[in-house]
């Protein structure tokens, strides 16, 4: 039959979804794919992301008053159109001139940002909607609110173990004290014939001891659902620009988390190594942020965190990747400009060139020589890149 894999990550109690099967047929079909979303740090827009008027569109966005409602302190009042040039709303708009902003809009950005860090986020959104100004801000943390379930890996240890994997066998100082006794813990309730404890493979104990999975990384779709079908917002009284970027806010690509402007690198935290997305792309148009077609960062994870004691892998490499040297350590997958902010004094090692050896002898062991070309044309057959 063949010994099947699964990926766990120890410290975050999490698996993977379930069994990936064989590990020669889900290294080489896509599947690591997967992992770059869980490990990937996502980067918050900017105020310096919004262009050198931004600051001009904010006083403009103080003085045009409501965007979903004429009265903010009246939910289910109808919405404020925008492009209404009458003689009413131009000296409504003027009085609203020489009179200020409220009281609430007129606080500083500063101020706002520590209300909406104390809000969830149907109170965000309820306070996002009251006025253009408002929305400017509120967007952010919105913003902010998606970022969330992004990169729930990120900083966590991870392994994939084989279900031919020994008892006592795990990989050298990859436990700690804590998952210790909690393996012992589990062991107790598997006793032999004679009452004494038995030793618990690592695999047992991470399919009793991880709560839950993470199958994939996905957005939660309520939010629009709720702004266009409550009366409070009246979403359909509004101009089709401000329709067009409540749409754009609430329904987000997880890609556009993940800017392309900047190059990005995968870290082994446990080790203070780093691989760049250049030195293993297939070309370098193929990088889109920590996302790389056909290749990338979720084939360097997994071919180097695998741990069974049985060299079964079904593949033809015979280079012992069944004992990963990753096996159990943490990652994360970040913006080569936030590593180099962000190491102090910390010594990394580009360890970009060993990978990349070590991927070629991989996937050539299973392709051939040409296995650049194979796999991108197998990728474009079936219509996965």
């Amino acid at each position: 039959m063949g010994q099947y894999w699964r990926v766990y990550s120890p410290s975050a109690s999490k698996a993977a979804g379930t069994n990936i099967g064989k590990l020669g047929e889900s290294l080489f079909d896509g599947w690591p794919r997967s992992l770059v979303p869980r490990f990937a740090v996502p980067v918050l827009q900017s105020d310096s992301d919004q262009g050198p008027d931004a600051a001009l569109h904010e006083e403009q966005a103080k003085r045009q008053g409501s965007l979903l409602s004429a009265d903010s302190q009246s939910a289910e009042s109808k919405a404020y159109d925008l492009n209404d040039r009458s003689a009413e709303h131009q000296r409504s708009q003027e009085h609203q001139a020489k009179a200020g902003p409220p009281i609430f809009s007129s606080l500083p950005v500063e101020l706002h940002d520590l209300i909406f860090e104390e809000l969830d986020i149907e109170d965000i959104l309820s306070l996002s909607l009251t006025n253009l100004h408002l929305w400017e801000i509120g967007q952010r943390h919105i913003h902010s609110f998606f970022m969330s379930f992004i990169g729930p890996w990120a900083g966590e240890s991870v392994i994939c173990v084989g279900d031919y994997l020994m008892k006592g066998d795990y990989p050298p100082g990859r436990l700690t004290e804590a998952e210790k006794e909690e393996m012992y813990e589990i062991a107790g309730k598997y006793r032999n014939n004679h009452g004494r404890d038995e030793l618990m493979s690592l695999h047992k104990f991470l399919v009793n001891g991880c709560r839950g999975s993470y199958p994939y990384v996905e957005f939660p779709e309520y939010l629009l659902g709720r702004v266009v079908s409550s009366k409070r917002y009246n979403y359909y009284g509004l101009p089709k620009h401000l329709r067009d970027q409540i749409v754009n806010a609430l329904t987000p690509e997880i890609s556009q988390f993940f800017p392309e402007n900047q190059p990005w690198i995968l870290r082994n935290l446990s080790t203070r190594e780093y691989v760049c997305s250049e030195a293993i792309a297939l070309k370098p148009e193929y990088i889109h942020g920590p996302n790389i077609d056909y290749f990338g960062f979720g084939e360097v994870i997994l071919s180097r965190i695998c741990w069974s004691s049985d060299p079964s892998v079904s593949t033809p490499y015979k280079g012992g990747i069944h004992r990963g040297v990753w096996a159990g350590h943490r990652f994360d997958i970040t913006t080569l400009a936030r590593h180099e902010q962000g190491q102090g004094k910390e010594l990394w090692v580009d360890v970009s060139e060993e990978v990349a050896e070590e991927i070629e002898a991989i996937w050539e062991a299973e392709y051939g020589s040409d296995w650049r070309e194979v796999i991108v044309e197998s990728a474009n057959n079936i219509g996965f890149m």
